[in-house]
């Protein structure tokens, strides 16, 4: 854990940060997707940087009445607090919070290879924990200005989108 907060100075992007975290740190556990994303005042989710999904999401922006309603998404239904998690039913998927400021700042997903019984998921939600916290403070202190210069809008608009 060390290695990777001293690795943080280097001010790596997310999508390195997913990155780091499936190549490096997790790859004990058979960790093989990583997914960080920040949750806006406007209840949007942006999607700050990931690793190792087949549909890159880095940088879109999905408005709250899309993201929240996703029922094919179990990860979304555990994050709008709608099924219980943190791990999906099928027990290779799980959603870290990310906090700032004594709330909610986002989340971090993380996806296996295989499915983990009750011990591993003990011993694999402890460390990502404490990855999140420094996540969190990381990401929360650079205001995540990795994003690219024009976001998607999920439900269709290419329109150009402010950084915030």
């Amino acid at each position: 854990m060390q290695g990777f907060v001293s690795w943080l100075a280097n001010k790596p992007t997310p999508d390195e940060i997913c990155r780091a975290l499936i190549t490096d740190y997790l790859i004990r556990f058979g960790a093989c997707c990583a997914r960080l994303g920040r949750l806006n005042k406007d209840d949007s989710y942006h999607y700050l940087g990931q690793y190792g999904f087949e549909t890159n999401e880095t940088g879109k922006l999905v408005p709250g009445q899309i993201w929240r309603q996703n029922k094919e998404a179990e990860i979304n239904q555990i994050a709008a607090g709608h099924q219980p998690g943190p791990w999906t039913s099928t027990n290779k998927q799980v959603l870290i919070e990310l906090r700032a400021k004594g709330s909610t700042y986002g989340w971090m997903n993380i996806s296996f290879t295989s499915e983990k019984d009750a011990a591993q998921k003990k011993e694999i939600l402890r460390e990502l924990n404490v990855y999140a916290l420094a996540i969190s403070l990381y990401l929360s202190s650079t205001e995540c200005n990795f994003a690219k210069a024009k976001w998607e809008i999920h439900a269709g608009s290419k329109a150009p989108q402010p950084n915030r």
